[in-house]
């Protein structure tokens, strides 16, 4: 049964790539990701595996902060059911459970083997950097992304998505990519074989590159502060500057004279988006300032205080969140799930104390999460849980 999940997870990373190009519309605001599919196998294979083997299910250090959090969410919903349709509950209802098997995936890596660990730490680059290669092909051959805005997609132009269609999210995952493999060629060159060298060498190339070509300001500033404090904590004092010298450097010689207003660094309409964006969930804040609008309510609770249209509703992929995670916790859960969720982060953080690169990327996420949803996008979330559940161990060999 191990073997399968092992397999089983290995074919997520596989998936990976994929992103929103395996995207199904469920009607109502909800979609279905063959992401979602794959990790809800995983994590159901793992209880399985579990329970067939007759295994303890261990207490793991994170296993009542998820809990808590997931019960103030599901309380926040419970609470405020009397204001939306059962319709309306279910559709946010399935996006808490969405998180729920996302977090499981910590649980599943966490039971796996030291060398397999690092198995899967080397997926995650090779995944990370065919998501670049794709995002490269789509830059060439796809860089206009208006055509798809009756879907609910931004008019992105000239920026490269990749399969994500998004330049914001897509640099999310470039930041996490450069950061990992950074990591490894941190590493002494004695625990490195020749292919994860060479692997890793083209991961922090091609993965710089795809980040500066999604002129994404948010994370230029968390792979910046991240790296930064990567290097600072490894030591490497001297690759600091090395590292400011490249990153100025190549925000300088991107083309600049592209006809769109995405590439302007000095752009002020998305500030100002965002900003308005902030200022609706402040104001529906409070209303609601105890256990918030429910979790994932909050494109319900947009139309009902004038701030979006039923087609919005219905369509937009920017009405469900708001540009900042914390914001959209906040909001949606109140006071009380926002303590549970940060108590939630200063725990892992507390149990990855050591492991730099976990520590680093998810304060990457964090500087990221300032100005989109980024927390709560499902691949960063795979991606942060699965660090986050070997860090432990992957740090023995990393501090």
């Amino acid at each position: 049964m191990e073997k399968i999940v092992k397999i089983l997870l290995v074919l997520l990373l596989f998936a990976f790539p994929i992103g929103q190009i395996g995207r199904v519309e469920l009607g109502g605001g909800a979609n279905i990701l063959l992401n979602d599919i794959v990790v809800c196998i995983v994590v159901a294979a793992w209880i399985i595996k579990k329970l067939w083997m007759k295994e303890v299910f261990a207490t793991r250090e994170l296993t009542r902060p998820v809990l808590f959090f997931s019960l103030a969410a599901l309380i926040s919903l419970a609470i405020n059911n009397s204001k939306f349709s059962s319709t309306e509950i279910l559709v946010s209802f399935l996006y808490l459970l969405r998180w729920v098997v996302y977090a499981g995936l910590y649980f599943v890596a966490r039971d796996f083997p030291e060398k397999f660990q690092q198995k899967i730490l080397l997926g995650l680059i090779v995944a990370g950097t065919v998501t670049t290669l794709l995002g490269f092909f789509q830059y060439i051959l796809y860089p206009d992304l208006r055509n798809l805005y009756y879907a609910g997609w931004d008019e992105h132009l000239y920026r490269l998505f990749s399969t994500f269609l998004d330049p914001n999210f897509a640099g999310a995952i470039f930041v996490l990519t450069f950061i990992l493999a950074v990591s490894f060629l941190l590493r002494p060159r004695k625990q490195l074989t020749r292919f994860p060298f060479a692997l890793s060498g083209v991961a922090v190339v091609l993965s710089f590159v795809g980040l500066l070509l999604t002129y994404s300001r948010g994370s230029f500033l968390s792979v910046l502060i991240a790296v930064l404090l990567l290097l600072f904590l490894k030591g490497k004092k001297k690759l600091i500057v090395v590292f400011m010298a490249v990153l100025v450097s190549g925000i300088i010689l991107l083309p600049k004279h592209l006809q769109s207003e995405g590439v302007k660094l000095l752009r002020t309409v998305s500030i100002e988006a965002r900003l308005e964006s902030m200022q609706h969930a402040l104001m529906i804040f409070e209303k609601n300032p105890i256990v918030g609008v429910g979790f994932n309510t909050y494109r319900y609770s947009q139309f009902q205080e004038g701030f979006i249209t039923r087609e919005e509703v219905r369509q937009s992929h920017a009405a469900a969140g708001v540009d900042n995670s914390f914001l959209f916790v906040l909001v949606t859960t109140g006071i009380v799930g926002f303590a549970f969720f940060l108590f939630l982060w200063y725990r892992i953080i507390k149990v990855s104390w050591g492991d730099w690169l976990v520590v680093t990327s998810i304060i990457a996420i964090f500087v990221h999460a300032l100005f989109v949803n980024s927390l709560f996008y499902p691949w960063v979330m795979e991606w942060l849980w699965i660090l986050i559940g070997i860090s432990r161990v992957g740090s023995k060999a990393q501090k």
